[in-house]
């Protein structure tokens, strides 16, 4: 189990949830006070847990788990590099130029056209595009094909000279990050399997949680068509995609669970959903961890 306890300390009295691993929550004898009963032993997550009386936390220092080059940090593309790895590009340019090469082979054995002509894609190339990407987002462009366009209204220097229109949108067309001949039907993110986890693994181990974290929700804004999105009233994004995430007070997200990712165990042991939302997010603290307050 990632944690051996977490509190919830809504109101005075702190309830504490165990968490097991195998033969089931356990305390050592030291740990269970005078007045408290003793922590259930059945296997799983129970329905009921002892009241038990503050502990003390016990962790590593809060902030990052690496020795932090100050020199280096002042650039933006330095962090960035925390948490995009180089593994992470090459999976997506090797997809990338794969996926072209099965869509070229089933248009030719269909007797359609190729069209332009594709060059294989790079990785100095790509990191062009998610440049581009970006830019994009902060500019708050909602049409990304004006920022080539001709007009000084529109047109955006920065974004056109890194590549043409023409080469952006075939980059976009055939971008992949998974072999679709693969396909588990089972896995409803598995074209984004790997991204997904390439980035929860760097934001888990790139930071020391403090005392107290929280779970919430996080909103991804989207306006297209998808089987999964949602309608979303009550947020600023609007509708789209609904994202569990644990954070520290700071807002730094440590882990987080896609709400439509088949994968994850949506019912621990006949609890809520709301409530095994809450497991699998703590089960992620490392086990050195103790005692925090959720």
């Amino acid at each position: 189990m990632a944690s051996e306890s977490a509190h919830s300390s809504s109101s005075e009295t702190t309830v504490s949830f165990h968490s097991c691993c195998g033969k089931g929550p356990e305390l050592e004898n030291d740990d269970v006070g005078e007045n408290e009963p003793a922590a259930p032993t059945m296997g799983g997550w129970t329905s009921t847990y002892p009241l038990l009386t503050e502990r003390t936390f016990v962790g590593k220092e809060h902030g990052p788990s690496y020795e932090v080059n100050y020199e280096s940090a002042k650039e933006p593309e330095w962090w960035f590099g925390q948490f995009w790895s180089q593994k992470t590009t090459k999976t997506i340019v090797a997809q990338t130029n794969l996926y072209h090469s099965q869509w070229v082979v089933r248009q030719t054995e269909s007797g359609k056209s190729v069209g332009r002509k594709f060059e294989n894609l790079t990785e100095k190339e790509f990191r062009s595009f998610l440049g581009v990407l970006i830019c994009l987002g902060l500019n708050g462009v909602t049409c990304p094909t004006k920022a080539w366009s001709s007009s000084a209204v529109f047109h955006h220097s920065y974004i056109s000279s890194q590549m043409s229109l023409t080469r952006f949108r075939q980059i976009l067309r055939f971008i992949h990050l998974a072999d679709n001949t693969k396909d588990d039907q089972r896995d409803s993110l598995y074209k984004l399997r790997p991204l997904l986890n390439a980035f929860r693994i760097q934001c888990e181990k790139s930071w020391n949680l403090p005392e107290k974290i929280s779970v919430d929700e996080i909103d991804v804004g989207f306006q297209g068509v998808h089987r999964f999105k949602e309608r979303i009233t009550y947020k600023k994004a609007g509708d789209g995609f609904l994202v569990y995430a644990l954070c520290d007070p700071n807002g730094y997200l440590f882990s987080f669970i896609v709400k439509f990712d088949s994968m994850w165990k949506k019912d621990w042991f006949g609890l809520s959903k709301t409530f095994s939302v809450v497991v699998e997010l703590v089960k992620r603290i490392p086990n050195e961890d103790k005692w925090h307050h959720v």
